[in-house]
């Protein structure tokens, strides 16, 4: 078992662990990312299962209780990133406010309590940039904590910029609806991608999706596309091609054992699929990630 812990004198604080096996529980202390290099990481909170795989992550708030199970043949490597509480309310005041406000109130002591939904989210854009950087610098124990805690300031805003844009955007568009029932909506609506994403590689359909977000099907069909400009089954097989990718780029199994293990059922309209989306047949890319390797 490999493992890494840094702690910041701003409290941020860093730890990263490789291991096949580990089942524990606590309260969290701090607001934490939770992320995952390799293998799928586990989590039980708030009465459901989640399962963080590299293409996603998990925040998880400060007080929750929550329990992380890994059980595999393979090593999981997963990476977490706490903030104090402080650092993020700084953070928070300053992008809320003007900077002449800022100049005028150089210092603020109160610090609340910030807390977010606690979903699934994709990793992407600047976020999966910033996350190569933090990676390589654990891997070379790099003796830096200010380049460390640019790292983790940046981490921060990216995941803001993912929220606001696949949480807050997406609760918008729902502009028909009163604020309230935005929100329980965009809930639920959660649940369903968090459904998603744990049962890709399920013949999940409508029907398991909506009962698991507590809302109709053709409720889940309107609002599903509204908020997010995709439907459930373009969600579900986003994520499914997603997943085949990382298999045929990570590891050795054949095509035809990918594709099941994804959730598709039939190969040839996975390999359509696939040339639809990533513009390259899955032969071809595994074969160029070869040589890239080598």
């Amino acid at each position: 078992m490999e493992t890494y812990f840094k702690r910041l004198n701003n409290n941020n604080s860093l730890y990263q662990e490789t291991k096949k096996y580990s089942h524990v529980g606590y309260q969290n202390h701090d607001l934490t990312l939770k992320f995952v290099f390799s293998g799928v990481q586990n989590y039980i909170m708030n009465k459901k299962e989640l399962m963080v795989h590299p293409d996603c992550f998990l925040m998880i708030n400060k007080g929750t209780d929550f329990e992380s199970k890994i059980h595999s043949q393979d090593y999981v490597q997963s990476l977490s990133i706490s903030f104090d509480p402080k650092f993020i309310h700084d953070i928070n005041r300053t992008l809320q406010n003007s900077t002449n406000y800022l100049l005028e109130h150089p210092v603020d002591d109160h610090t609340p309590d910030f807390h977010f939904p606690e979903t699934l989210l994709p990793l992407k854009s600047n976020l999966l940039f910033n996350l190569h950087h933090i990676r390589r610098f654990v891997k070379n124990r790099v003796d830096d904590d200010h380049l460390l805690e640019e790292y983790l300031h940046h981490t921060y805003i990216n995941y803001l910029e993912i929220f606001n844009h696949d949480v807050l955007l997406a609760e918008e568009r729902l502009e028909s609806l009163k604020q309230h029932t935005r929100e329980e909506v965009i809930k639920r609506l959660n649940l369903a991608k968090d459904f998603i994403y744990c049962n890709y590689n399920q013949q999940i359909g409508l029907k398991e999706i909506a009962e698991n977000s507590f809302l109709s099907v053709n409720h889940l069909l309107r609002t599903f596309k509204q908020a997010f400009e995709e439907t459930p089954h373009q969600f579900l097989t986003k994520i499914r091609l997603k997943r085949a990718n990382y298999l045929i780029k990570n590891t050795a199994f054949p095509i035809n054992e990918i594709v099941p293990a994804v959730g598709f059922e039939c190969a040839s309209s996975f390999i359509r699929l696939y040339r639809s989306y990533f513009n390259c047949t899955p032969a071809k890319f595994r074969k160029a990630n070869y040589y890239e390797k080598n």
